[in-house]
């Protein structure tokens, strides 16, 4: 199958998938300030857990009998790089933020959009034109001026774990597009578990009380699981640095929720910093729908 073979029906179902995963997925700075006497690591680990059997749960529900068959006919690379890149992403975004502060490990995490085009280039043949690359920065920018961290706070080890969390959700988005006719969700699910048994083995301290389990529990499904779902999905149909780039809206919707939930007033960097992500965002829009007349939208990267 060519796999520049989709229009621009298949490019607003995948834009449409991506856009309500992103919703979803910014709900995690809501469910911190709710979730009741738990620390990083706890929400990590059951975070993830939680996230793996909802990521089951709908498995069963699409395949039935045949779910566990769908682990088994995977391609060992497909499973390895899905699961592996979530699985060492997930982890090393904690242990940044222990040895960084926040706002250093927020942004330099968030550089996605600029490893997304060189990995897909060399990893899938997926060309990046000149708009883009331009919408990255401009949205990369707009992160910087949000968080206006210095990056001489916090180790330097600190820093640069961030910087390998930035690469490998970059990397999980080219492997979901190199690998998009086979289904991934099986690959992400084990990932998960993987997450929580490494936070078990090496931290432990995992107990907590049953209201601060449901809400990390709700928070592993709704949070996690339903738009890691969907963001397997439009990987299908849209280009890694786009998918990386509507990821960035995270940035604005997050502190929106807690402004309209908690009453925490957003920042005029804030503000001015999502102005120039969204506009990063519609420009990356624009210069891809401009290639999709109906017809395919990339340049043939090979069969498989």
């Amino acid at each position: 199958m060519s796999a520049s073979g989709f229009n621009r029906r298949d490019y607003a179902k995948g834009v449409a998938a991506v856009l309500t995963a992103t919703l979803f997925w910014s709900l995690s700075g809501l469910f911190i300030r709710v979730i009741p006497n738990a620390d990083v690591w706890q929400i990590t680990a059951g975070r993830a857990i939680t996230m793996s059997l909802g990521l089951l749960l709908f498995l069963l529900a699409i395949y039935g009998r045949g779910t566990f068959a769908r682990f088994h006919k995977i391609d060992r690379w497909a499973l390895l790089g899905a699961a592996g890149f979530f699985a060492v992403g997930s982890t090393l975004y904690i242990v940044s933020l222990t040895l960084a502060g926040t706002a250093n490990v927020a942004c330099l995490s968030n550089l996605t959009p600029i490893f997304a085009p060189l990995l897909a280039r060399v990893v899938i043949g997926e060309r990046t034109g000149p708009a883009t690359w331009f919408a990255a920065a401009l949205a990369i920018a707009g992160v910087f001026v949000v968080f206006g961290t210095d990056f001489t706070q916090g180790s330097a080890l600190g820093n640069a774990l961030s910087l390998v969390v930035a690469f490998c959700f970059a990397a999980q988005t080219v492997w979901l597009r190199r690998y998009r006719d086979i289904d991934l969700v099986p690959a992400v699910c084990l990932g998960g578990i993987v997450v929580f048994l490494a936070v078990a083995i090496f931290h432990g301290g995992l107990a907590m009380s049953l209201e601060t389990m449901a809400w990390i529990a709700l928070m592993g499904f709704v949070q996690l699981a339903f738009p890691l779902v969907l963001y397997t999905r439009a990987a299908r149909w849209v280009p890694a640095v786009q998918l990386t780039l509507f990821a960035l809206l995270d940035v604005i919707l997050n502190p929106f929720w807690t402004w309209l939930v908690v009453d925490e007033h957003p920042s005029l960097n804030a503000v001015f910093g999502g102005l120039l992500i969204l506009a990063g965002v519609l420009i990356s829009v624009i210069a891809v729908r401009r290639t999709l007349p109906g017809t395919p939208a990339l340049e043939p990267v090979g069969e498989r």
